[in-house]
């Protein structure tokens, strides 16, 4: 029996691949992944070294190199799910890898490719994400399983297309869409394909209590202290009728052991615990009053009718300003997709933080797509140096931050403000995206390159500790390769502290898309690679010179192995940027606020001690 090969892009911990090997009928020869803990994982499951880019030009070729039949990607969600921002293909970290994928695609020629992702990406903006999907895989000449294309026009009926988890008796409802390929010319003439089974012949789990064990070690079991933390987490969200809540399942019914981890909001929950969600139970009403509300009542309330639900833990949370975006950036559809800027007033914005406040949030970072603009639909002016005013005054607030700065946008008033106000982290985070001016021209971006670097420079002067933080687009329509040296000049004369690179990517609709002079791929994988190469060495610099200085840290957790606590200082935003680690030498220190001294550096991260 013939045995066909596969290579495992975003492989996780190879639960896709597993599948396929469970056939018989396959066997891997290559994965990529970058997250370290994965990776490590997967080493031990499979005895093999996952840790490839599939956005890099080393792995491309690599792939190249490679005789398989089927292309296997869980490509990345965040970009598409509900639970996240819904970005899309303009979260350029992650929305974007699909062209990667696309780009392997047409380099090797599989014979198949199974992607898998959220149901939500079928219903991205309005289906026009998915269909982007379809038209880039039928142009590389593939038969996507379950779509019909008819004069330039695609069909295809979810059903065909997602299934869930508990579609095969498992007890979760996990939905998922499979798009799956094969190309065209192997393709038998009139075939058919079959739909996708709508359930296993044999049931896994029909019942949740079929998964639990009856005898477990007690070291697996939520430790009394912990279990009375969830209780008053409970009871502190019930008060104020939101957020957190937990059902321990089989509670005083029979001796079932309750070990199955589960979400509940407080990272600590690992008995059998779900979230009860008793606070959704009249979302429908207040869905149908906004859909009957006036238009007016829809542009002034989308931000503050529903009640938040807070899924950052319990010290730092997101605080946002405005909605949508006016600035019309060629290369961006989220003014298409939102709509134009619309600010929050300011009172309704301080009254959140407060309640913020009073919930025990200490660290507040205030977002939009455009923060420095804050305040000029309303008010004719910005106010955003003095909401972070206001919002210094708040007691219990100890860190705030700000982030999507614009460089046109950044005020003297906003620069001083941050540099005399000790609540507000000296850090800015300004996505410049360009420095030459004919490509900050065609990208429509309100600004010159000398201002930007008269920003820059000015910031620098007034608060030499501030960390810099941008981000950059190569390969846009008509960047010249002077154009792109005076870039690389300009990144090694700024010195960013953080710095994010991408390659320009069409996004349907959007003026850009449409420009002549497009940038072929491997010209733009060639520039990212040279940019990340200097910023990577330039980040290493910076971060080095830091040994030896002490900073306060928000310590958030602690390693998988209790070894160390790692949390962030003002020069980290959650997420995005690295940790700082620490030995575990004194208990209780998650979500506190320590002295530490830095005393090496291993990658992107910071090594320290307490002090």
């Amino acid at each position: 029996m013939k045995k066909y090969k596969t290579i495992d892009l975003f492989s996780g911990l190879g639960g896709i691949r597993r599948g396929y090997e469970l056939t018989g009928r396959f066997s891997n020869v290559l994965s990529a992944d970058i997250d370290k803990y994965a990776c490590q994982v997967y080493k031990h499951l499979y005895n093999e070294d996952s840790y490839n880019d599939v956005t890099s030009e080393e792995f491309k070729n690599k792939v190249e190199n490679i005789e398989y039949d089927v292309l296997l990607g869980g490509f990345p969600c965040q970009a598409f799910s509900i639970a996240g921002l819904q970005k899309g293909f303009a979260d350029e970290t992650r929305g974007t890898l699909f062209f990667d994928i696309a780009d392997i695609i047409k380099r090797t020629k599989p014979k198949s490719f199974m992607l898998e992702n959220v149901e939500g990406l079928l219903k991205h903006e309005k289906g026009n994400t998915f269909k982007t999907i379809i038209k880039v895989l039928n142009e590389l000449n593939y038969k996507v399983v379950g779509v019909d294309i008819k004069n330039g026009e695609i069909k295809y009926d979810a059903k065909n297309l997602v299934r869930s988890t508990k579609d095969f008796g498992i007890p979760q409802k996990r939905a998922r869409i499979f798009i799956m390929g094969f190309r065209n010319d192997i393709i038998p003439k009139n075939y058919k394909f079959p739909n996708l089974p709508d359930h296993s012949d044999e049931k896994i789990y029909r019942n949740l209590y079929d998964l639990l064990e009856s005898k477990v070690d007690s070291k697996y079991y939520l430790s009394d202290k912990l279990l009375t933390t969830l209780k008053n987490h409970k009871a502190s969200h019930a008060s104020v009728n939101s957020g957190f809540g937990y059902i321990v399942v089989n509670e005083g019914e029979n001796p079932v052991s309750n070990t199955i981890m589960a979400t509940g909001g407080s990272g600590k929950e690992r008995n059998l615990i779900r979230q009860y969600v008793k606070e959704y139970d009249n979302l429908w009403e207040k869905i149908d009053h906004l859909i009957n509300s006036n238009e007016q009542d829809l542009q002034t309330s989308r931000l503050d009718y529903l009640d938040r639900v807070i899924t950052t833990g319990n010290v730092t949370t997101y605080l946002k300003i405005a909605e949508g975006c006016s600035n019309r950036c060629t290369y961006c559809a989220i003014p298409y997709i939102r709509g134009a800027y619309i600010s929050r007033p300011f009172e309704k914005i301080i009254e959140e933080a407060k309640s913020l406040a009073e919930k025990g949030y200490k660290e507040i970072i205030v977002i939009a797509q455009d923060t420095t603009k804050y305040g000029m639909d309303l008010y004719g002016k910005s106010r955003l140096a003095e909401l972070l005013q206001e919002l210094s005054k708040i007691d219990g607030i100890k860190w705030i931050r700000f982030l999507y700065a614009y460089p046109e946008s950044i005020t003297d008033e906003l620069i001083q403000t941050v540099k005399n106000n000790d609540k507000i982290c000296k850090y800015f985070d300004i996505p410049i995206q360009h420095i030459s001016d004919p490509v900050l021209k065609r990208m429509n971006r309100k600004t010159t390159g000398e201002n930007i670097k008269n920003i820059i420079k000015k910031i620098k002067k007034e608060i030499p500790e501030a960390i810099l933080r941008t981000t950059l687009i190569v390969g846009f329509p008509g960047e010249t390769e002077e154009d792109f040296e005076k870039l690389m000049e300009f990144v090694e004369e700024a010195n960013f502290d953080k710095l994010g690179a991408f390659k320009y990517s069409k996004e349907e609709g959007t003026p850009a898309a449409k420009l002549p002079e497009q940038i072929h791929y491997k010209t733009k994988q060639k520039r990212l690679d040279a940019i990340m190469t200097l910023a990577q060495k330039i980040s290493k610099q910076k971060l080095q010179e830091k040994i030896g200085n002490e900073y306060e840290m928000l310590v958030e957790n602690k390693t998988f192995d209790g070894r160390y606590y790692c949390g962030r200082t003002y020069m980290d935003i959650p997420e995005e940027d690295g940790l700082i680690f620490i030995p575990n030498t004194k208990p209780n220190l998650e979500n506190t606020w320590i002295k530490v001294k830095v005393t090496d550096v291993k990658n992107y991260d910071l090594i320290g001690e307490l002090k």
